[in-house]
């Protein structure tokens, strides 16, 4: 996502990504927290102008795979898009390139 935008961090759209223990396979209940260190970690490193992640394990399979907040208010997906949006950004933009880095994280992280 390109951006020409500087913000606070406190005004970033926070985009809390669930991941489910099963994507690391038969025994991923076993990694899926390292997996959420490793990735957060990884996912700092591109120092991300808009948007801040939050990669946590999916426990409960009642919430969302991704939930968005900007100052610790929800937001729907339309709403986070409208506000990113707003910012000269594009969340389904955003959304895709997380999905692939978060495949290349998997491949990384299980040694494949």
């Amino acid at each position: 996502m390109t951006q020409n935008v500087l913000i606070e961090d406190e005004r970033k759209l926070v985009v809390v990504f669930r991941v489910e223990p099963g994507s690391l396979g038969p025994d991923g209940v076993d990694h899926v927290i390292g997996f959420c260190l490793y990735s957060q970690q990884e996912l700092e490193n591109n120092n991300e102008k808009l948007v801040r992640c939050e990669i946590i394990p999916r426990n409960d399979k009642s919430l969302p795979e991704m939930e968005y907040r900007v100052s610790n208010k929800k937001l729907s997906h339309g709403q986070a898009s409208k506000y990113l949006s707003a910012l000269g950004g594009s969340l389904d933009a955003f959304e895709d390139a997380l999905l692939d880095s978060m495949s290349n994280f998997i491949e990384q992280y299980m040694g494949h």
